[in-house]
């Protein structure tokens, strides 16, 4: 349900175009309500859930404020899955929470991690799927800078990788 909102909401022009009532709304008409052990438990991580996201769009605000702030990224990719060949008949994928494209051309996969707290750099370098998502990135914008975000979403901690060549390499 959180990455739905957060989808539509950066589908949409992000902070700019989306107040904090509509980011609630639309987390609100995304939310799925099976898989909670009670309706007390659905309504309290409901409850976070919209806490999140209006934190979210505050530090959206936020970092637009500051002054000498480079644009926000743009959306160029939400919940897409990337393929490539590796060997006859065998291809390696994976499904991206989210991709941006910032205004020096890089590009950056965001990672949403609902119940964690804290990530730090080797998090990200540490993640084999992060990892996967950079090497297919990478070999469909070979020409660009690709890196990877994890974003925690209770405490708006994020943290980021560059993969080297040789780490893509080793990967693969």
């Amino acid at each position: 349900s959180l990455h739905r909102a957060l989808e539509t909401f950066h589908a949409a022009g992000g902070a700019e175009a989306v107040t904090a009532e509509e980011l609630g709304e639309t987390l609100t008409r995304a939310w799925v309500p099976q898989g909670y052990e009670s309706r007390e438990q659905e309504t309290q991580w409901k409850a976070e859930a919209l806490r999140i996201v209006e934190a979210y769009h505050a530090a959206a605000v936020e970092r637009a404020a500051v002054e000498g702030a480079p644009p926000a990224p743009t959306l160029l990719y939400a919940e897409k899955t990337l393929r490539i060949p590796i060997d006859d008949g065998v291809a390696l994928s994976g499904r991206v929470d989210r991709v941006d494209e910032h205004a020096d051309g890089s590009l950056e996969i965001v990672d949403y991690k609902s119940g964690r707290l804290e990530v730090a750099p080797e998090d990200v370098a540490g993640s084999t799927a992060l990892g996967i998502y950079q090497l297919l990135l990478k070999a469909h914008h070979p020409d660009r800078r690709v890196f990877a975000t994890l974003t925690a979403l209770r405490t708006g901690a994020r943290a980021s990788h560059e993969q080297s060549p040789e780490e893509r390499e080793a990967l693969l």
